[in-house]
């Protein structure tokens, strides 16, 4: 984790991460915040054509949302991390049923919101550890291989991400008369969250 927090303080541009992590929280934010309101960028009926269930039309949808059409190893990260998201929200049966109706009359739990933000962000900066730095790592010191053949390296940083994110949920536990929702709290605490996330001070741009 200092590794990665000391090449992001020498660029903050390395990889485009930061700039990357928090335009996907945004639009991650964004989508989860319309699901249940018709209203959203996520489109819940099914597109004309489309061949697939409803569920892999919400996943398609959703990671087009929040990750985008981008190329860079930042984007494939983002559509990765998105991916197990949308994975996630889908394997909560009350969820995936309203999305399998197509309805918008229905309710995104908190505590739902808060798992899937929590698993973008550890996600994000595991699967970066795997596909760069983990790499070049094997190149200086090859035992690493023998030594973690499985990538157990980058699951470990995931732990270390999610055990250091701030939390909206905690945050509005914290403070119970906030009136903001958590969706908008989570907005507010973005900047922070990928800073975390990133090992940053934070409010580093």
């Amino acid at each position: 984790m200092e590794a990665l927090a000391a090449a992001v303080r020498e660029d903050p541009n390395a990889y485009g991460l930061r700039a990357t992590m928090v335009r996907a929280g945004g639009s991650l934010i964004d989508a989860v915040e319309g699901l249940g309101s018709g209203g959203g960028p996520v489109n819940l009926v099914v597109g004309s054509g489309w061949s697939g269930t409803p569920g892999e039309w919400f996943l398609y949808q959703f990671v087009s949302v929040v990750a985008g059409e981008g190329t860079t190893i930042a984007d494939a990260l983002a559509r990765r991390s998105a991916t197990a998201c949308a994975e996630r929200i889908l394997a909560d049966p009350a969820t995936r049923g309203a999305i399998e109706r197509q309805t918008s009359d229905w309710n995104f739990a908190d505590s739902l919101f808060c798992e899937v933000y929590q698993l973008f962000f550890a996600d994000y900066v595991a699967a970066f550890v795997r596909a760069v730095i983990a790499e070049k790592v094997k190149l200086v010191v090859p035992a690493l291989v023998l030594v973690d053949p499985s990538g157990q390296i980058a699951d470990w940083v995931a732990d270390q991400v999610a055990a250091v994110l701030p939390m909206p949920c905690a945050e509005k536990e914290k403070q119970r008369d906030d009136p903001r929702s958590i969706t908008e709290i989570a907005r507010d605490m973005l900047q922070d969250t990928v800073s975390a996330a990133l090992g940053l001070p934070g409010g580093i741009t």
